[in-house]
């Protein structure tokens, strides 16, 4: 790999990135061989955080950026296959039920897919769970179920938006 590349570690169904690496061999290895069996997800000065499969994640290769080093979790992954920044984020991780809401500013175009990754606590797998956008609607519903009771980190993500990770309370 060259000096001025990078490997970024993104969500596949959502192209959001959630890590940074370099190395020093040439091209990009699957993203099992750079993480693992999971990705862990975390925000700044919270100890909690969700464990990523590996069956969601995807590595790139792209151009070396200081700021998507600092801040990976506010880049995207564009169409062209180069990382941007954007304002385009999710805003906000509803209160968890039989559903969590998951809100995008701005509103988003219809079937653009959305996950949500919920850790499932000490002895259990993370939890995944998939939807898509409406047309023009801010706020999408996703049903969830499994989910133990208490607090759990919650990933939020859709497609071409930086996602959001909250812990939440599940009953």
């Amino acid at each position: 790999m060259s000096a001025k590349k990078m490997l970024v570690v993104l969500l596949t169904k959502t192209n959001a990135v959630l890590g940074v690496a370099t190395r020093r061999s040439a091209g990009t290895p699957p993203a099992g061989d750079l993480v693992g069996a999971a990705l862990l997800a975390r925000i700044p000065d919270v100890e909690a955080g969700v464990a990523v499969p590996v069956d969601e994640l995807t590595v790139k290769e792209v151009a070396y950026s200081d700021d998507v080093v600092r801040q990976p979790l506010a880049h995207v992954v564009d169409t062209t296959g180069t990382v941007i920044a954007t304002s385009s984020k999710v805003s906000a991780i509803g209160a968890p039920g039989v559903k969590i809401t998951v809100t995008v500013a701005p509103a988003p175009p219809a079937d653009r897919a959305v996950l949500v990754v919920v850790d499932g606590g000490a002895s259990h797998d993370p939890l995944k769970f998939v939807a898509k956008t409406a047309l023009n609607t801010a706020a999408t519903d996703v049903a969830i179920s499994g989910v133990p009771p208490g607090s759990h980190m919650v990933l939020a993500s859709v497609d071409g938006y930086t996602p959001k990770l909250e812990l939440k309370s599940f009953t």
